[in-house]
Formats: structure tokens, sequence, C-alpha cells
């Protein structure tokens, strides 16, 4: 699948994206194109599209890996329903952070909300 090996090709461009997130705070991933990459060498090497993924572009692509990781979380969107990354801890209260569900918990749960 191109878009995990594009991701184990290329991690300092993966954390770069969390770096820019913390510091610029929420960023859409047009955003993050136009800042481009932090050196020459991740310019050149990280292309505009990934080979075998649904995705637009390359910053797009990564946003989605850290949300879909639990780094980052989607703070708004915009007019035009493009996603806005914040961090996770930016975006949702403090009190779920802590909070722990055993996995038998959260199992039986879901199952209660699929058998509505």
């Amino acid at each position: 699948y191109g878009f995990e090996t594009f991701l184990k090709k290329q991690p300092a461009y993966v954390d770069w994206v969390v770096v820019q997130v913390r510091a610029r705070g929420p960023l859409t991933a047009d955003d993050l194109a136009e800042l481009g990459a932090p050196t020459e060498k991740l310019r050149a090497s990280v292309a505009r599209r990934i080979e075998g993924a649904w995705h637009g572009s390359v910053p797009r692509a990564v946003l989605e890996a850290h949300f879909g990781r639990g780094v980052l979380a989607v703070a708004e969107r915009r007019a035009n329903f493009a996603r806005v990354y914040d961090l996770v801890e930016r975006v949702l209260p403090a009190e779920h952070h802590s909070h722990v569900v055993a996995r038998e918990e959260a199992q039986r749960e879901l199952l209660l909300l699929a058998a509505r």
C-alpha cells in the first residue's frame, strides 16, 4: 500500500508535520503544502501525491495519518469542507485524556450501539 510505504520512508517529514501544528496552531492540508518541507532533501523526496493512496496530497495524507492515530484532531471545517487539524490536547477537554475504558467495556458499548 503506497501510503504506509511513504510513512515508513519519510519519517522526518511525518514528524515535521506535528512540529508545525504544535508551533503554528491549527492547519489545513493546503496550509501545510504552502510551508513546503523543512529541508531541500525532503522537498525533493516528498511528492505531491502518493501512488496507491486515495488522499489528494502528501500533506493531507500525513495529517490524516496523525488523525487516525490519535495525535491530531479535527478542530473545525472550513466553508469548503477542508479539515483544520490541531493537536488532540488542544481540541478535546482534558478530562477525556485520562479516561481509560477497558477493551471489553468498549466492545460491549459498541455492540449495544450497533444493536439499536
